[in-house]
């Protein structure tokens, strides 16, 4: 019995761990996956006696705060003394804009002028041994 409380209580401590890094809440399948990437473990609700997700979580109203969003439910963090402070911080968060696919990975274009300028601070170019050229006859260059 005492294990099982023990148990209970590690468990609600990383699950408003896992809740208090959302502003606006989490969908109960990314709550799962949240949870299993702070503890290296699955939610062991069902070890605590649990059918489901949703019976575990109405069973600790302390520490969850179930809201309904269209159709889906969202989990958050109850707030209490001990973490007040952090929740506050989490709020005041700026959110993330939208930005279009890709634009953050993008390489900015540059101008032939630009390119130059940048071999031009690598310094001189090294000269290349005449044995080394290669033949290539202006028509192959064309196409």
């Amino acid at each position: 019995m005492a294990d099982t409380d023990q148990q209970l209580k590690m468990v609600k401590s990383m699950l408003r761990a896992t809740l208090i890094s959302s502003k606006d809440g989490i969908p109960a399948d990314t709550l799962l996956r949240d949870y299993e990437e702070l503890t290296m473990e699955p939610l062991p609700f069902k070890s605590l006696g649990f059918s489901s997700l949703e019976e575990f979580i109405q069973s600790i109203p302390d520490v969850v705060e179930v809201i309904r969003n269209a159709d889906v439910f969202v989990y958050k963090a109850v707030t209490c003394t001990k973490t007040q402070h952090v929740i506050e911080l989490v709020r005041r968060q700026k959110s993330r804009g939208k930005t279009k696919n890709n634009e953050a990975r993008k390489p900015g274009r540059q101008n032939p002028t630009q390119r130059r300028a940048v071999f031009d601070r690598m310094g001189p170019r090294p000269k290349v041994p005449d044995h080394a050229h290669i033949g290539l006859s202006m028509s192959a260059n064309a196409s």
